[in-house]
């Protein structure tokens, strides 16, 4: 792929696996931290949370983001010197919003279930003691 390109495991430069595979991808985070760390640091600025949680694809590659990360919040964050945020990975992962969803869902049928299945267009028969 890049006759030049980095050393692989195989003996040869530059093949497929060096520049496009997993490990280069997550080496490639590197940059998403940075530029994920400059924007975090604008928001620590405006609204000084203690914590800011990775979720999503975030808190699946945080072991790679963590560090340039850190170090764009330790240079642009102007609270981060004395009253440092802590950097959080989702215990959730990439599943967050979708368990932030079942779990509305099944609190709405849980508190009213005749008006769920009403809305759904089946009739709810009444009951009677």
């Amino acid at each position: 792929m890049q006759p030049d390109g980095p050393r692989c495991r195989c003996g040869a430069r530059g093949c497929l696996e060096q520049l496009a595979g997993q490990e280069a991808i997550l080496r490639a985070a590197g940059a998403a931290g940075r530029a994920l760390g400059l924007a975090l640091s604008a928001t620590v600025n405006l609204v000084d949370p203690g914590t800011v949680v990775l979720g999503g694809l975030y808190a699946t590659l945080e072991p790679w983001l963590r560090e340039p990360l850190l170090a764009e919040l330790s240079e642009r964050a102007i609270t981060q010197r004395w009253s440092p945020a802590r950097v959080l990975a989702s215990r959730l992962g990439p599943n967050a919003a979708v368990r932030g969803a079942t779990g509305a869902v099944v609190k709405r049928v849980l508190s009213d279930p005749s008006a769920v299945f009403a809305a759904a267009g089946h009739r709810v028969a009444p009951t009677h003691p």
